[in-house]
């Protein structure tokens, strides 16, 4: 189980970077469906070195830093998965239902401070979500706020239409003055 999910995790982080590289094809769909089953395949570590260990934080860590992008749809989902994978994997084993056969068990542990356990470790990932999408709304605001400051600075003489791959740089098109200019650069951001 392990080995397969980490087989996924690793080609969903393969996808993203690949997407990533090149800003000609990055969709935003492909990268939702990456980062969905990489969440969804990580729970597979999950799994395997328990529910309630270490290896929590690392997912924390994901849904933080998804949570601060454009999508909230996709943070959302990432965060559902995380939280209500765990809580099931810690309800399973509480109940009995699944062995915790985790590298890292919780079995020594009461039902009660496993279900507590589980509870802070709820609490740390909702917390990871709603830190990042305020982080997010904050720095929108500040951006938002210096662009209405600068207006009157700001001109709008180029409009970019396409950004295509060309060599090691890229080609960006604009538009201007009812014409296409083409500008070759050697990175975009």
């Amino acid at each position: 189980v392990l080995l397969a999910g980490m087989g996924v995790l690793l080609l969903a982080n393969l996808v993203l970077l690949w997407l990533a590289r090149d800003p000609a094809r990055y969709r935003r769909q492909h990268a939702s469906i990456a980062w969905i089953l990489g969440a969804l395949s990580y729970q597979a570590a999950v799994y395997y070195f328990g529910p309630l260990s270490g290896a929590i934080a690392a997912g924390i860590i994901g849904l933080y830093f998804i949570s601060l992008g454009l999508s909230r749809a996709v943070a959302i989902a990432i965060y559902l998965i995380l939280a209500v994978g765990n809580l099931v994997l810690v309800v399973l084993g509480v109940s009995g239902l699944v062995a915790d056969r985790g590298l890292l068990s919780a079995e020594g542990l009461t039902p009660a401070v496993r279900l507590l356990c589980a509870g802070l470790l709820q609490g740390v990932m909702l917390a990871a979500f709603l830190l990042a999408r305020a982080s997010r709304a904050t720095t929108q605001r500040v951006v938002d706020e210096l662009a209405k400051r600068l207006q009157p600075q700001i001109q709008m003489l180029h409009r970019l239409e396409a950004i295509r791959s060309k060599g090691s740089g890229y080609t960006l098109t604009f538009q201007t003055g009812g014409r296409s200019v083409d500008e070759d650069a050697d990175i975009v951001l």
